[in-house]
């Protein structure tokens, strides 16, 4: 099998090591970013998500641009990266405007580890990029 890409954006330090340090045992290879605009630069000269079975796990709450505004970029873009968003606070508006612009899974901060693994598990594999898997505690 080959590894799937995750590359995780969110502004904070010990998130992003704590999610490197949990998904590369399980095989995925992790590419951490800690702003939208540090994505954006690297996807403008990698294009991330076209060498294999990736996908973004993206946080929506962040200084300066955040996950919305990304997501609003890839689509755009017409990007089929699929995007797992999570954050800690997430109402119906939100979830509205993060689905409409391609979001395919939601999870909720504090993440189960499980529960994000195989979440990134289904929406990284090509055959499920459907909009719509929800996870919520």
């Amino acid at each position: 099998d080959e590894a799937v890409s995750v590359y995780v954006v969110d502004d904070d330090d010990a998130v992003r090591d704590s999610l490197r340090a949990l998904l590369e045992p399980e095989g995925f290879f992790v590419k951490p970013y800690a702003s939208v605009n540090a994505f954006l630069d690297d996807m403008d000269e990698n294009t991330p998500g076209t060498g294999g079975p990736a996908c973004l796990l993206l946080d929506l709450n962040m200084p300066g641009r955040g996950g919305l505004d990304l997501l609003a970029v890839l689509a755009e873009r017409d990007s089929d990266l699929p995007v797992v968003v999570m954050t800690g606070t997430l109402d119906e508006g939100t979830r509205t405007r993060a689905l409409y612009r391609g979001a395919v899974a939601f999870l909720e901060k504090p993440v189960d580890a499980d529960q994000l693994i195989d979440t990134l598990r289904h929406a990284c594999a090509p055959v499920n990029r459907t909009v719509g898997i929800v996870h919520e505690e």
